[in-house]
């Protein structure tokens, strides 16, 4: 089951199926793109991670997942546990969070004039 869905993962991807999307199923996984972490771009404290943590090859959750969610692509994954689907989600969320932190930081050096800076979002009241 998808998180916040009370029907079967399955039965999400065939209406999402609906929509145009592309679906890559567990059966082609396997043959799907290099499963060697250096084939993909990642930055170097993210690879220095994974190598501390000892994975030499990615997961084929893993090597199908990450260079989609990489290119801003969805991703809906089900499979088992032990399968790498956290790895795959955590991994290229950091990622971009950091690229968008280095762009930030590249137009400010660009532009010294701007003073524009991260900001924390605005916090909301709740009425009790």
């Amino acid at each position: 089951r998808l998180h916040g869905e009370n029907r079967p993962a399955s039965s999400v991807v065939k209406d999402l199926q609906q929509t145009g999307r592309r679906f890559i199923h567990s059966e082609a996984m396997s043959s799907k793109g290099s499963r060697k972490w250096e084939d993909v771009e990642l930055s170097g404290g993210t690879r220095r991670f994974v190598e501390r943590l000892g994975f030499r090859r990615m997961t084929p959750v893993q090597a199908v997942s990450i260079p989609l969610f990489l290119q801003n692509k969805d991703v809906a994954v089900e499979a088992c546990t032990g399968s790498g689907k956290t790895l795959a989600y955590l991994i290229p969320t950091v990622e971009i969070l950091l690229r968008s932190l280095k762009d930030s930081r590249s137009e400010e050096d660009e532009e010294e004039d701007d003073e524009t800076d991260l900001a924390a979002p605005a916090t909301c009241r709740v009425a009790a």
